[in-house]
């Protein structure tokens, strides 16, 4: 039994020794018949858990490692599970700092330690990935019951965003120069690989801009996953970053796509078909067709990529009248992202604004209808 030597509480503390380690604990009194009394029970229950097997300190960060990771393989793709193994490897920063850390013991300070220790080695999108796979693992051993909550990480260093720039996408003109120009790579395309190729790209990328599916998503799409109905498809996401999802509605031009793709690969039954819709990851020919149109860059002068699709079906779908619910809904995020990114950097409509028609609201009870249209009259001078 002791107390703190530098004074700062009065209460009395408890410890002992297992296998060289200190395990001590607060008595959260500073009476010493009280303190004498919980310290006894205290630590007969860790004599019991000892005796059992158990680990007073609690099990490590990298006991939980194994099972996260198998956990994510079930529900992620497998390009996101690829990275956050990485992340979470034995040689990784995440392993090297907590893996010996008991769980317990990982808070808010734990993780402002860590941000320290990298002293600016990399960028701060980087630290948020890294926290997010570290998450994970906080996430396993709270299933586990190792510890009652995940804890939350607070970035005091982290500069906050004056300003919000809109996500990386196409005008409209701008999109109808890359069609105009994905037609003229299929028409320049010489041999049948080359013009197969050229047609793949340009279906890619009309389905895309239609769907508004992830780059990951589109890479584990499977032929049957995707429903024709009418005028539209409905599209069954299995894999993606936020693992399994409702059915999600496309825009009227991906069925065309899809019909051309399946044709030109010669499937017959589309609704059994096991296999990959997008087989081939055409990244550097989509490169070279914006950087021959001078649509590599935005007017930030940011790079565009497969990503931009997904920005671009988005900002069309929000300045055609739909709401933030229900694409938010439709491209499984959040609606606060949509507001953050996307629709708040939209131009103001009058035509969606004042969508009420005045002239067909009906005139209320005991109001004559000269006096009705006399109303009406005065509500659109105004």
């Amino acid at each position: 039994m002791f107390k703190q030597p530098n004074g700062k509480s009065s209460n009395w503390y408890c410890c002992y020794y297992n296998k060289g380690r200190a395990v001590r604990v607060t008595t959260r009194t500073d009476k010493w018949e009280v303190a004498l009394k919980f310290a006894d029970d205290w630590y007969m229950d860790q004599r019991y858990l000892i005796k059992n097997g158990g680990d007073p300190l609690g099990k490590k960060v990298h006991y939980f490692v194994k099972a996260a990771l198998q956990s994510m393989e079930a529900e992620r793709s497998k390009q996101y599970c690829k990275v956050v193994k990485n992340y979470l490897s034995p040689g990784g920063r995440i392993m090297r700092f907590f893996g010996e850390t008991p769980v317990q013991k990982i808070d808010s300070r734990a993780w402002d330690a860590f941000r320290q220790q990298l002293n600016g080695e990399i960028s701060e999108n980087s630290v948020h990935q890294l926290k997010t796979a570290f998450r994970l693992v906080l996430k396993q051993a709270y299933i586990e019951k190792a510890i009652n909550e995940i804890p939350r990480f607070f970035d005091p260093m982290k500069k906050k965003k004056t300003q919000t720039k809109p996500r990386v996408q196409f005008t409209l003109h701008e999109y109808d120069k890359l069609l105009r120009a994905l037609k003229n790579n299929i028409a320049r395309a010489k041999g049948d690989s080359d013009k197969i190729a050229a047609e793949d790209l340009y279906d890619y990328v009309l389905f895309m801009v239609h769907t508004g599916l992830r780059v990951g998503e589109s890479k584990e799409l499977l032929v049957s996953q995707v429903e024709l109905i009418d005028n539209y498809c409905r599209i069954t996401v299995a894999k993606g970053k936020c693992g399994g999802h409702s059915p999600c509605i496309s825009f009227t031009g991906a069925p065309a796509a899809f019909r051309r793709v399946i044709k030109r690969r010669g499937i017959s039954n589309h609704n059994t078909c096991g296999k990959k819709l997008f087989p081939i990851y055409r990244r550097e020919a989509f490169k070279r067709i914006l950087k021959e149109n001078n649509l590599y860059q935005d007017a930030y002068g940011r790079r565009r990529d497969f990503t931009s699709l997904r920005h671009t079906y988005i900002c069309f779908r929000l300045a055609q009248g739909a709401t933030i619910y229900d694409v938010a809904r439709n491209t499984r995020t959040s609606i606060q992202m949509i507001d953050k990114h996307y629709a708040k950097m939209q131009p103001t409509s009058a035509k969606l604004v004042n969508k009420t028609d005045w002239g067909k609201l009906p005139p209320k009870a005991g109001v004559s209808e000269s006096a009705s249209k006399r109303s009406r009259s005065a509500r659109n001078e105004v």
